[in-house]
């Protein structure tokens, strides 16, 4: 339950993410942002958006939600509230993509609500997804870890592993 040691982690699994190929760049920019936000915030995960050469890197398919997190992050205004409140309505329809509940979550998060992130993960069967966003942003002995676990064995029970 260290801290130094997820955020070491998170470090370590952000810079592999950043270092995979450039035909795969776009989507591990927008991964290695996600855990970014997951852990700290969406100013910090904008920080990702630089590449070496200073140019915008991962453009395309996700910049319009990096766009919109940003600016609600930055306004306090009910529309803003109501855009991500949205994108999180978004990530509750069952059947929806992993990633549509990720930038889910990620709305929720930059509304403050973790644990309405964790629950986004868990209702998509996302179970390592919920645990890690609750292990970043919650309290180590904070009781929805502990359901986790719980939701994560019966899974796996159920399964048969």
């Amino acid at each position: 339950n260290s801290q130094s040691k997820a955020d070491f982690w998170l470090e370590a699994e952000i810079q592999q993410k950043l270092g995979e190929g450039p035909e795969d760049k776009a989507v591990a920019y927008h991964r290695a942002r996600l855990l970014k936000l997951w852990a700290t915030s969406v100013q910090e995960a904008m920080l990702l958006v630089q590449g070496e050469d200073g140019a915008a890197v991962g453009a395309g398919m996700t910049s319009w939600f990096w766009a919109a997190l940003r600016l609600a992050s930055q306004r306090e205004d009910a529309e803003s509230r109501a855009v991500l409140e949205d994108l999180m309505s978004e990530g509750m329809l069952a059947g929806t993509s992993v990633d549509s509940v990720h930038h889910a979550c990620a709305a929720a998060l930059t509304l403050g609500r973790v644990s309405d992130a964790v629950r986004l993960c868990l209702r998509a069967e996302l179970v390592a997804d919920a645990l890690l966003v609750a292990r970043l942003r919650l309290p180590a002995r904070h009781p929805m870890i502990g359901e986790i676990y719980e939701q994560w064995s019966a899974d796996l029970k159920r399964r048969g592993r």
